[in-house]
């Protein structure tokens, strides 16, 4: 009797205890690997310099703010710290947000599992533990999203006028959350709400607005619409922009971008093997898993709950995807797709609960222990030691393997540029003698080898000079002589 009064209270309880654990999991598990960029944003919030920028514009002005706030009680607070928990939060927000969204959908059961599933998404729970930039704009589409249905259902301009002004932070807080944006607009025309169609285009151009405003009075830019939209569009028009396509490698890297938007897959797991083989005990949860999706296609079925808001989903989810794959098959980008595709599946199938949350549970396992648990508890590569060694020799020009994390780590620990003396393999470097951390490296398999050429056939007379102490394996730093390939 005992065992079912708890079981009863397990099973009602399901959801609480699943928010809990991925809230513990956002807010307690941050990287100890940050990417490049969020080391970047950290540092121009720490420095209070390149607050805006285009691409997206309000981030590190925001997380600036809240720093500013946050040192009037506390002098010493850590920048990137703080942007991770503020992160995090807002990772707790969306899921939250979504389950609102879900309940007006299907019945209550299946919107706890499908978000339990969404946050168990690596994609999402991977920028959720570090102060990247994806997370608070798709926390406001998918507030955009829940006025837009109320928009539509309860016929209210006021959740017509909500929806547009979330959409307008979604996309000051990345460009990226454009699809999303024109994607509601679409839906709200197709409604035939036009009154409400009008109040939400109108406020969208709050957008070019504040972009006006940025430019002029941030960036000291002479005001026109040509000079406007290259300022707003000047991520696309870099070189690093300007190889972007579908190639070869496109074709490659796409599907599994895709599917690491849901689950963990890496090169880095046969070293990940090496150093923790309890890690072989995961790969129990690969049948499993495929028994869920069985079971839950096999279950399930149609049923239309709301046609319009299923499609308009559908529709985002498309154009989101086809953007990624244009993009390099950037992952980065295709970090809102479940969601997307969750609303818009939720609205026109029923997924047998159980199913749907003990897969979300595999999910949650398999993410956390492959990726979420070693980012954590590892220093993969020990840059802090480079960035040391470095600090120690100014008059030492590197090679680096991961150029831009070595520069950006030695900005926001010391607040000095090292631009002039690190140097990326890409990079047009003179001849001459240099320290590199390229030869030892250990590099497994993933997106930047595939794009790049990491090898390490242009230096002479390598000299290990300098050990780096890494838990994906230690290596030396060379003295060479570089010659051009």
């Amino acid at each position: 009797m005992k065992m079912k009064i708890v079981a009863d209270f397990c099973r009602r309880n399901l959801f609480l205890f699943g928010m809990l654990l991925l809230s513990a999991c956002y807010l307690f598990f941050p990287s100890n690997n940050p990417s490049c960029d969020a080391i970047n944003y950290a540092a121009d919030v720490k420095y209070a310099t390149d607050l805006f920028w285009p691409h997206h514009l309000i981030h590190n002005a925001f997380h600036y703010c809240v720093y500013e706030f946050c040192g009037i009680f506390c002098s010493n607070i850590d920048a990137m710290t703080l942007m991770n928990v503020v992160t995090s939060l807002f990772a707790i927000a969306t899921l939250l947000v979504s389950w609102r969204i879900l309940r007006h959908l299907t019945e209550e059961s299946s919107a706890k599992a499908l978000v339990l599933l969404l946050g168990s998404c690596f994609g999402f729970m991977r920028y959720s533990v570090q102060c990247e930039t994806y997370v608070i704009p798709i926390f406001f589409s998918v507030v955009a999203s829940y006025f837009f249905l109320r928009a539509v259902r309860d016929r209210k301009l006021l959740y017509a006028l909500a929806s547009g002004f979330m959409s307008v932070l979604a996309c000051l807080f990345h460009q990226v959350q454009i699809f999303w944006t024109l994607g509601l607009l679409v839906g709200l025309l197709f409604s035939r709400r036009y009154r409400e169609s009008v109040a939400y285009a109108v406020t969208l151009l709050v957008i070019p607005a504040v972009y006006s405003l940025v430019f002029v009075f941030y960036d000291s830019g002479e005001w026109s619409v040509s000079n406007l939209f290259r300022y707003a569009l000047s991520y696309y028009f870099t070189d690093s922009y300007s190889s972007a396509g579908v190639g070869w490698k496109s074709l490659i890297i796409i599907p599994i971008s895709f599917v690491r938007s849901i689950i963990q897959v890496h090169g880095d797991f046969v070293i990940l093997l090496k150093m923790s083989p309890w890690l072989y005990a995961m790969f129990l949860l690969l049948p499993i898993m495929v028994y869920l999706i069985f079971r839950i296609i096999r279950h399930g079925h149609k049923i239309v709950n709301d046609k319009l808001f299923g499609y308009v989903h559908f529709g985002i989810f498309a154009f989101q995807f086809a953007f990624a794959c244009f993009s390099d098959g950037n992952t980065e980008f295709m970090v809102m797709l479940p969601i997307a595709f969750a609303f818009g599946l939720a609205s026109v199938y029923y997924m047998p609960v159980r199913s749907v949350a003990i897969l979300a549970g595999s999910l949650f396992i398999w993410n956390f222990c492959w990726a979420i648990l070693p980012e954590n508890i590892y220093s993969y590569y020990n840059e802090n030691a480079v960035v040391d060694y470095l600090k120690c020799n100014h008059d030492v020009k590197f090679i680096a393997a991961d150029e831009h994390t070595v520069e950006n780590l030695y900005y926001y620990r010391y607040g000095e540029f090292a631009d002039d003396r690190i140097f990326g393999l890409d990079d047009e470097i003179p001849n001459g003698k240099y320290v590199t951390d390229v030869p030892e490296r250990q590099s497994p398999l993933n997106r930047n080898r595939m794009l790049n050429d990491l090898s390490a056939d242009c230096f002479i007379n390598a000299e290990p000079i300098e050990k780096i102490e890494a838990d994906l394996g230690d290596y030396h730093l060379f003295d060479v002589q570089y010659s051009a390939k």
